[in-house]
């Protein structure tokens, strides 16, 4: 269970050599997440439950959404990955998984070419959110951002790059896992 608390401080001696920065979220003995629980690809919205400002809530986006979710969770299985969701007391990521030095992180967005540019906005801001939070002593958080197509506006790609984040959609996350 991970544990945190408010403000950030230093703590120890700097005499005896023991200083941290604590108080962030400490991955328990369990490491990240639980065990991956699987999208509901057929899921329905009643219209009252939409929210016009969210893609994700629609039906088609949360369908899509749900979908690039377990193709990523496929691929990370595949790649030999144990994909996890979100305890209650983490982060709301939606995917997570380590590997031999990396605990990584992965949000999941459905992009049309109206709503890209809004979407990817948003999964940048999570993902570099979720980094900070889930950042231990020693682990390195890697971000992921999961679209359900290639993206429409190809700049995309070279930002996420420069930022560290890597950008990937179905046809590419085979490779992009096997390189990461």
């Amino acid at each position: 269970m991970g544990t945190y608390w408010w403000p950030a401080h230093l703590r120890g001696s700097a005499e005896e050599g023991v200083v941290e920065k604590d108080y962030r979220i400490r991955l328990d003995g369990d490491g990240i997440g639980q065990s991956y629980r699987e999208a509901d690809e057929e899921v329905t919205v009643a219209a009252a439950q939409e929210r016009a400002d969210d893609p994700d809530t629609s039906q088609r986006g949360l369908r899509a959404h749900n979908r690039t979710q377990n193709l990523l969770a496929t691929a990370l299985a595949e790649a030999g990955f144990s994909p996890r969701s979100p305890k209650p007391d983490e982060p709301d990521f939606d995917l997570a998984w380590v590997d031999d030095d990396n605990v990584w992180v992965a949000e999941v967005k459905s992009t049309t070419e109206k709503n890209e540019e809004r979407q990817l906005r948003l999964a940048i801001g999570q993902v570099v959110r979720y980094r900070e939070r889930l950042s231990t002593d020693g682990a390195i958080v890697r971000a992921m951002i999961a679209v359900e197509n290639a993206p429409f506006d190809e700049s995309w790609i070279d930002l996420c790059g420069r930022e560290g984040i890597a950008l990937v959609w179905p046809e590419v996350m085979a490779q992009a896992l096997a390189s990461a």
